[in-house]
Order: C-alpha cells, then structure tokens, then sequence
C-alpha cells in the first residue's frame, strides 16, 4: 500500500512551498511502507510456526516492564598500602540500580543431595498485557502481539506456549525462548526483555546448561537495530520477516543528504528530528507509527509563527491506512509505477488487460530494475505484501524473467521495453465536414495529349 494519492498525504504535502522540497517529500512518501494487520499477523505466525515444527517454544510479547531498584555489590582486590585497616583483605562496595523486574518470582528450594537451598523460578510469568501506569490504563502494540501469538499457538498442536509458568516450561521441556515484536528500531525493549529473563537464576543455568536458547522474532528491524541484538550477551537468534526501510537504505548520495536536511528544517523536535536513535525509519503500521519515524510524520508544533501538522498525529494511523485500503487498485498500480518511473507501462493494454498476479510481477520487474534488490527495499517501492512480493519473485524466476539473483534477463528487459513502448497511433479521423462517401458530381472532358 502506498501513501501517495491518499488525501490525508495531500494536505500534508502542501505544507511544503517550496518546489524542490516538495519534490523531496514526495519522493518519501513513494519510499515509505506501510504495513496492514493481515501483512503482520501472516508473516509472524508463519514465523512463530515453523520455529515450532521440532521442538517447543516459549513466547514471550514484547512489552514494557517496570522497573526495580536492586543492590549490587562489587568486592574490589585487597589493599597493599601499609597502614591500612584493610591491608591484605578484599573490600565489597554495594550502591543501589534500577533494572526490570524479574519476569518470574523465585522461592528458596531445598534441592535433593543439597545441603544449602537455591532460588527457583516459580508460578506464572509477567502477564502479556499490562499497563505500565494505574492511572492510564494504555495497551500498546502488545496487546495486537499477543493476539497474534494466541492464534499461532492454537494452531502449533502443544508446540508453542504464550508466557508459560515456569512449571509448565519445566514440564514441557522447552527449548528455544522466543521475543516477539513487530519492529526493532533502538532494541531498548528487547533489551529490557531478556535482561528480564536473565535475572532469573533458573533461565540462566538453563540457557548455560545448553538446555534453552533465546531467540527474537520481529516483523521488520533496522540494521543498527538488528546489530544491537546480535551483540547482545546472550546471542540470541534473530529472525526478521521482512526488512525496514529507511533514509539510508532509501536514497543515494547528494539526495540522501537533501532528505536529511529536509527532516532537520521542518522537524517540530530538534532532538528527535531523524527519529528516536536517529533511526530514519520510513514504514508504519497499521496500529501505531515507531517512534524511529522522522519528527515530521509523528510530532506536531503549534507554534503560531511556524506551525506543523503530522501525517500520523500522536503516531495514530488508522485514517491513513483507511483512505489506502478505499483506494482502487489500478490507482495504486499507477502510483507504484509512477514512482518507479515507468509510467507508460501502466498505460499499455497489454499490462492493463493482464491479471493481478502478472501485473504485480511487471511491477517488481520495474522494481528491480531500478537498483532493488533487499526485500525492504522492494516492499516499499511497490507498495506489495510480503507474501504478493514473495509469489511475484517466484513468478518471474519460473518465467525466466529474472535469474535466483534478481537480475534481469534479456525476456525480462524485453518485457519492460515492450509495456514501455507508447501505443500506435490510429487510423486518422476524417475531418470534420468532409463527405463520408466521396463521389464526383459533375463529369469532365479528358484531357487531349498533344
């Protein structure tokens, strides 16, 4: 789904007077992805499910835990200055820090052929769904997760369990610890997450017994946002349906620079004007926008001598993706091939008198034959799901349109050069006034050759 031709698009671009900003805008909106409820819960269930397949899975949403002042305590080696009281004994310093809470309580055990007890995961996990604060009872994108990891798990036959008590992951032996999230941007949750589970002792003799493994499934990730997590202390899995597009990722060069430059001129935030991290994501859902969004898609300024209007007030897009959804498909096709700068494919007769499936494989074809090649990159310029995406690659490789490298054959630059052709001039109509059916009406004496 594009968010060109969308009238709530419109009114935002003619915020932007000047021509060469305009231009610039637009060509972001042609950049920025959108993605539907249908679009999310295929691609992490699919996920979710074949994770599934040979072992059991524990999944836990994504969510915000609350905070907890813990004592920390570091002993220090021992002194060697003379005259010391503490001469030749380690010193124990001990301050005070705020980390997530626990997502088990732990109770003392006293364990067969131990002489001492040990703390033990025990009862249920942190609820899936809970508001941080009492007095606003607000759910994020948990509460769409959860939903999602429910249906996955109803249909998983036992395999997946959604925040499992720790005696039933002990009881159903599981294996691979999952964080479900639909974007990555700064990992500052994900973080959160795991840091959540470390911090429970029996996670973490399991995890370096060998016995469980973490592992985060998320619809889309930026890269900086993707090497984070990676270099996490527990190396978890990583697996990322599809990828996000950004400034960086988007444009090239000068004009890059000139995106950038536009974000930091007309953002509301000066802090904030590429997006939290200065992430320069360029997608959004259809519950929320990320906060990585540039400032100028999710932050109002109501100053009187300079005022702004997001595209997304308070990060909410549901008009937006409601004007999409009402907008007919060839206006869409049209807007993809527009932005792809093959407009004249979308006026060919062939093109238009093909089915949907073909349409979509010429689209990709434009597509790739502008440079795209990462899933991220392609899903946005075309303005297809995951899944369409996926079946019109496969379309044209089988077609030979296109080689397992996404490069172009010569059938495929072919097929682009003849959609792209102009059509044939007809033949030209008889001009007004004109006799349909000329006959003579007077006759003439031949002429005599001399």
């Amino acid at each position: 789904m594009s968010l060109l031709g969308t009238s709530a698009a419109s009114l935002w671009l003619q915020q932007f007077r000047d021509e060469r900003e305009h231009v610039l805008a637009r060509e972001m909106l042609g950049k920025f992805r959108l993605v539907t409820h249908s679009e999310l819960d295929t691609g992490l269930s699919q996920a979710l499910l074949d994770l599934a397949k040979n072992e059991v899975v524990a999944v836990f949403v994504e969510r915000a835990i609350p905070k907890r002042s813990i004592v920390k305590r570091v002993t220090c080696p021992a002194r060697t200055s003379n005259g010391h009281a503490n001469v030749g004994k380690p010193v124990t310093y001990s301050y005070r820090v705020t980390a997530p809470a626990k997502m088990y309580k732990e109770a003392k055990v006293k364990m067969p052929g131990d002489k001492k007890s040990r703390l033990r995961a025990k009862g249920a996990a942190l609820a899936p769904v809970d508001a941080p604060r009492r007095d606003q009872q607000e759910v994020g994108s948990e509460g769409i997760l959860a939903t999602i990891a429910t249906g996955a798990a109803r249909g998983s036959h036992g395999r997946l369990l959604v925040h499992p008590s720790a005696e039933e992951m002990r009881k159903s032996q599981v294996r691979r610890v999952v964080i479900l999230t639909d974007f990555i941007g700064s990992a500052t949750r994900v973080r959160s997450m795991l840091q959540s589970l470390w911090r429970v002792r029996t996670i973490r003799a399991w995890h370096n017994l060998g016995l469980i493994r973490f592992c985060i499934v998320a619809f889309s990730a930026t890269k900086r946002g993707a090497k984070l997590v990676r270099s996490l202390r527990t190396k978890p899995d990583l697996i990322v349906v599809s990828g996000c597009p950004t400034i960086a990722t988007a444009f090239k060069g000068s004009k890059r620079e000139a995106v950038r430059g536009l974000c930091r001129r007309r953002s509301p935030s000066a802090k904030r004007a590429l997006g939290f991290g200065d992430a320069e994501v360029l997608m959004a859902f259809e519950h929320s926008c990320p906060n990585n969004a540039p400032a100028i898609f999710i932050e109002e300024s109501k100053r009187k001598s300079d005022p702004w209007f997001p595209l997304f007030p308070a990060r909410r897009t549901r008009d937006v993706f409601t004007q999409g959804l009402r907008m007919r498909r060839q206006d869409r096709v049209r807007l993809a091939l527009e932005a792809l700068k093959f407009s004249g494919i979308a006026q060919s007769k062939p093109f238009r008198r093909s089915d949907e499936s073909r349409q979509n494989g010429v689209i990709v074809l434009a597509a790739l034959r502008q440079g795209r090649r990462d899933i991220s990159e392609l899903a946005g310029t075309t303005g297809l799901s995951v899944q369409d995406l996926g079946q019109a690659l496969e379309r044209i490789q089988a077609d030979g349109l296109a080689d397992p490298q996404c490069r172009l054959t010569p059938q495929g630059h072919g097929l682009l050069r003849d959609l792209s052709r102009p059509p044939r001039p007809g033949p030209k109509p008889i001009a007004a006034g004109n006799p349909v059916g000329y006959h003579p009406k007077q006759l003439r004496s031949p002429v005599s050759r001399v």
